[in-house]
């Protein structure tokens, strides 16, 4: 089934707005333009909704030839071509509205349900129903939905550090750590989105170790376990990194933390819990943000920090390690600002050439996006050397 494949990276600022019409930041549109072609990677058959011009033509041609595993089946959509339905990053009325101008007969989704479904209080439903039917893989701080000022100071007096998020917020945004020295800093913050957005998540600051996530596909009917991401946030709360390896690999890094039995009830569970709430909503794919920590010495699970009902960079960096990076090879996948396009090919000039040998990736560097006269963000791939 070909898919046409459109990326939209402002998704979660769009499902916040709630509105058709939504002009991303300019920073999200230059996200946009520069990594523009970042679902080539994930290897399914159909066509990237992208400007057919000479740098993406050249690049995708490339990419199919060196790794036809993972891009063979991708090509750039030309008007009229056939497709069997749509797959944005994210659904929202805003990216609805837009493509429904082009491509109404595939627009058949009830994008307030995903937006409801969206909403970070999701996260609180999805560990009630873990600690309800699946008890054994232990307890767990809850998060709390608090629709007052006073709700979230009862939680900082409980917990006396939290973390507070609204409801709906792009990556790192919305999303912050707060104590009794700091309260008073983000009042006006925690009170305006609560009148914006009805409320906040609270939750309780924990000594996290590791951010992880389980990534899946719904049908429409059922879910589908794909792997694991392992990745790293900045001190913002934003994406930066991940692991790129096969995911026997990331399940095997996961195993320093937990059991291969814990791993597995886990997982488990998580597939029965999403299968109660997901395809009857949402066809595509998802990923589930989770956490170890430490807590009196020993290390601790939070099974759902949240529930991302869109594709992920995470999902990006598990398939260019199912796909593309020879097997037993660890690699770091990392999204990356330049001061401008200059310090971009300069930077990329400093890599290592990437060293491409039967259809897989074996050291160096591989960009997953071209350079354009104005990129000023690059995805990067590259292969660790052995230690």
């Amino acid at each position: 089934m070909a898919c046409l494949y459109v990326f939209n990276p402002e998704n979660d600022l769009a499902l916040a707005c709630g509105e058709p019409n939504f002009t991303p930041p300019a920073m999200a549109r230059q996200i946009k333009r520069d990594l523009q072609l970042i679902q080539l990677w994930i290897g399914d058959e159909g066509y990237i909704y992208a400007p057919v011009n000479d740098i993406n033509t050249c690049f995708v041609d490339r990419m199919k030839s060196c790794f036809p595993k993972s891009c063979g089946n991708q090509n750039l959509y030309v008007d009229g071509t056939n497709i069997d339905c749509i797959s944005p990053w994210g659904w929202s009325s805003a990216i609805a509205s837009e493509l429904s101008k082009r491509f109404k007969d595939y627009i058949n989704i009830d994008v307030s349900k995903i937006r409801e479904l969206s909403h970070r209080k999701t996260s609180i439903s999805i560990c009630s129903y873990l600690l309800h039917y699946f008890p054994e893989i232990g307890n767990f701080s809850m998060p709390e939905l608090c629709n007052t000022e006073n709700d979230v100071t009862a939680m900082l007096k409980k917990y006396g550090e939290c973390m507070v998020k609204a409801p709906w917020s792009g990556s790192g945004k919305g999303v912050f750590r707060i104590n009794k020295v700091n309260y008073s800093n983000y009042l006006n913050w925690i009170r305006s989105t609560i009148r914006k957005q009805g409320s906040v998540i609270c939750e309780q600051y924990l000594d996290k170790q590791q951010d992880f996530a389980l990534e899946f596909y719904s049908d429409g009917k059922s879910i589908k376990y794909i792997g694991p991401s392992v990745f790293f946030n900045n001190s913002r709360f934003s994406y930066e990194r991940a692991l790129v390896a096969s995911s026997d690999l990331l399940e095997k890094h996961l195993f320093n933390f937990m059991p291969r039995s814990y791993f597995e009830r886990l997982k488990n569970a998580m597939v029965y819990v999403l299968d109660k709430i997901v395809p009857q909503i949402y066809t595509g794919y998802l990923g589930v943000d989770m956490m170890i920590y430490k807590e009196d010495g020993n290390y601790r699970i939070m099974p759902c920090v949240e529930l991302n009902l869109r594709m992920t960079m995470g999902l990006i960096a598990n398939r260019v390690g199912t796909n593309v990076l020879e097997k037993g090879k660890v690699a770091d996948m990392s999204i990356i600002w330049h001061k401008d396009t200059k310090s971009a090919m300069e930077y990329i000039g400093s890599q290592k050439m990437p060293v491409i040998k039967d259809g897989m990736l074996e050291s160096g560097t591989l960009l997953l996006s071209p350079l354009y006269p104005d990129s000023r963000y690059t995805a990067v791939v590259t292969v660790r050397d052995k230690d």
